[in-house]
């Protein structure tokens, strides 16, 4: 840089001083003169801790002066140095306030705060507050705190009404109404565009949810034990059928903020089960199959919008569940129709909840199933009625944003009663269909 561009750079700072400096030095002037001037004084025990104390109370509407000033001013006036000491005495009561106006004119004061705390165990502190103006009266206390902690409220309580006439708060500025509710509009608009935000890969705000499992399954069906139970009501038993699980969800307005339709989801699931067969004691062999599905809706409700968010959802659907025989051979035919082939299709609704735990969080489900129909082997027993319940519960553990690992189970179980009368070819009076599944998987959110 030349020195000319230097000379110019200094030549204009200067210029800009000179006009700033004095605006500046007219608003300092007038903030210092808007406060009123008050000297405080503490002697005696704890004198330094109690002047710290009645600092702090002071309103921004008043400056306390240097700690010097009053005593310059109270010694050419003729008071002792241990003006607190005479607080005490009731009789010097007039000529103390006299030298105290006296002090307060010498040094351009609007008042003065003196206090002293008695000595020994006593916790009262004696108070008195002068100000210049004489039509003002001196406040004249002393203050017994509950105890040491509570001394500073203790004196705040007994100076308010004073300071509070001597020096009172400013007014607020007058409210300009229109600013007022543009102000209200401004934060009713923040509110509706936070609702209305949609939150990506976040549990209870997401647009789709897609998920993969393998399963391992298991079936248990049995009649009611009775002696008049037919042979031919067979059961069945089997437990650790490997199984493939797909299943996710939608929520078409997720994106929109309109209330209540951007929590309403659609809801699809499907599993079957691979390399099944079936045997019975005589080694007659069934290929068996083993697959479900649903569809439904689900509503869900967030506990609270901010940080991990609980959620409880309702959900009704659509489903239906096979589990069929297949003779391979002749000898297999022969009890085909003895064999527990279901045809479930039921409509089923139920409640859900995601409990979050950090990067983890659990959700318990139930749901009553309304059987529509059950298959063959309820159509062999007179009077069948078919119901059923289903419970699950699941591990979720966040990978990474929108990806979590899954690990749940779920039981099902459905129960019959029949009406027989002697002479049926199927006579029993119940079964029950129980249906476990373990998964382990992982899911995706948006």
């Amino acid at each position: 840089m030349s020195w000319l561009a230097a000379f110019r750079r200094a030549i204009v700072f200067a210029a800009l001083f000179v006009i700033l400096a004095p605006v500046a030095w007219v608003h300092a002037q007038e903030s210092v003169e808007t406060r009123k001037l008050v000297a405080i004084h503490t002697d005696g025990p704890e004198a330094e801790a109690l002047r710290e104390e009645l600092v702090r109370l002071m309103p921004s509407t008043v400056q306390v002066v240097s700690i010097d000033v009053l005593p310059k001013a109270m010694r050419a006036s003729g008071l002792p140095r241990d003006v607190g000491a005479q607080l005490a005495n009731r009789g010097a009561r007039k000529s103390l306030l006299k030298a105290l106006g006296k002090a307060l004119g010498k040094a351009q004061l609007d008042a003065a705060l003196i206090a002293r705390k008695k000595p020994g165990k006593s916790r009262d502190v004696m108070l008195l507050f002068v100000e210049t103006s004489a039509a003002a009266e001196p406040l004249d206390v002393t203050v017994t705190p509950a105890s040491a902690t509570d001394r500073p409220q203790a004196l705040e309580s007994a100076l308010a009404a004073s300071l509070g006439a001597f020096a009172p708060a400013p007014e607020p500025p007058p409210i300009d109404e229109a600013e007022q509710r543009a102000e209200l509009e401004r934060q009713r608009a923040e509110e509706d565009r936070k609702k209305k935000e949609f939150v990506a890969h976040r549990p209870g705000f997401e647009l789709f949810e897609a998920r993969v499992a393998f399963e391992l399954g298991g079936r248990s069906f049995s009649y009611a034990e009775s002696p008049s139970n037919t042979p031919n009501t067979r059961p069945y038993d089997v437990f650790g059928v490997p199984g493939l699980g797909l299943g996710g969800a939608v929520y078409p307005a997720a994106t929109t903020g309109i209330p209540g339709l951007k929590d309403l989801g659609l809801l699809v699931e499907y599993a079957h089960f691979f390399g099944l067969s079936s045997q019975t004691a005589d080694v007659r062999v069934f290929d068996t199959s083993w697959n479900r599905f649903a569809a439904g809706l689900r509503y869900r409700l967030r506990v609270r919008d901010e940080g991990a968010v609980p959620i409880i959802g309702a959900f009704g659907a659509f489903g239906f569940q096979n589990f069929t025989f297949a003779p391979r051979d002749a000898r297999a035919t022969e009890i085909e129709n003895e064999l527990a082939t279901v045809q479930y299709r039921y409509l089923k609704g139920g409640l859900d909840a995601r409990i979050p735990f950090g990067r983890v969080a659990v959700s318990p489900s139930f749901a009553y199933v309304g059987p529509l129909s059950g298959g063959t082997v309820f159509e062999r027993f007179r009077g069948a009625s078919l119901a059923g319940i289903e419970a699950g519960l699941e591990l979720a553990v966040v990978v990474d944003s929108g990806i979590e690992l899954r690990l749940g189970g779920d039981y099902t179980r459905f129960f019959a009663s029949f009406v027989p009368l002697p002479g049926d070819t199927y006579f029993a009076d119940g079964a029950a269909d129980q249906i476990v599944r373990l998964t382990l998987g992982a899911a995706y959110l948006y």
